[in-house]
């Protein structure tokens, strides 16, 4: 006998036991169809980049040629402020044009099939795995670009990169929502742009206060609390995009 919701008082110790765990295994299993669809996505969209690696490639390209040109301009000589500002420059931009490619066709043509075959958080979840996937690689690959042109001023790496990998993800879930609903005004990047850099920016304040004590302190007693922070933003980023987005996609 299975119990939905609040289970009735007159079950035993141990058969209420029995019952909450036939209730889990239940919900465990309703949400493996979503498991297995968002799965499918995330394979379907790393089949696609790695038969035409157009985006990668492009936002590698960007990279190294803003660095080289950096290097030109400034030497191998630049302090630690100026290299990190610069860093996070790249990185962002680079951000914005992966992100922004994210919908590029699942909101024309592919729309009404991916409609019939996926629930809306199989999508967005899926999206924001590739695109944080995809700028993970982007932020190691730069940072190797820019210490190969322009040295390594940072007092700890490993707090460096820590701190690149954590704001990767936040900007590229932060940006792949907004990507979405900016796909429903007609893929307008300057829309994406506009709604995104009030909500970047406090984030982004936070990634430069931490890279920048990696750059002098390398304390990381004083990088808890900014971790702890970069946390609490990817938690709220996924529930908004849980919520917000199964309206954009039925529209």
């Amino acid at each position: 006998m299975l119990f939905f919701g609040k289970l009735p008082k007159f079950l035993s110790p141990g058969m209420a036991k029995s019952a909450n765990g036939i209730i889990r295994l239940q919900t465990f299993i309703s949400l493996q169809p979503m498991f297995r669809t968002t799965f499918a996505l995330i394979n379907k969209d790393f089949a696609i980049e790695l038969k035409r690696p157009y985006q990668f490639n492009g936002m590698l390209l960007y990279i190294i040629s803003t660095v080289f040109v950096c290097y030109q301009v400034f030497g191998e000589i630049i302090d630690a402020n100026t290299w990190n500002a610069l860093y996070w420059i790249v990185l962002l931009f680079a951000a914005l044009n992966s992100a922004g490619r994210s919908f590029s066709d699942e909101f024309s043509s592919r729309h009404l099939y991916y409609y019939s075959l996926s629930a809306p958080a199989a999508i967005i979840i899926s999206k924001m795995f590739f695109n944080a996937v995809l700028l993970i690689a982007l932020a190691l690959l730069g940072f190797l670009t820019f210490t190969l042109f322009l040295g390594m001023p940072a007092a700890s790496i490993t707090l460096f990169l820590t701190a690149a990998v954590f704001g990767s993800i936040g900007l590229a879930l932060l940006l792949t929502l907004v990507a979405g609903i900016a796909a429903r005004a007609g893929h307008n990047f300057t829309l994406m742009a506009i709604l995104s850099f009030p909500i970047v920016l406090p984030k982004l304040l936070i990634l430069i206060n931490l890279t920048r004590n990696a750059m002098f302190q390398a304390s990381w007693q004083e990088a808890i609390k900014p971790f702890f922070a970069l946390f609490a933003l990817l938690v709220l980023i996924v529930v908004l995009a849980l919520v917000l987005f199964p309206y954009l996609w039925k529209e």
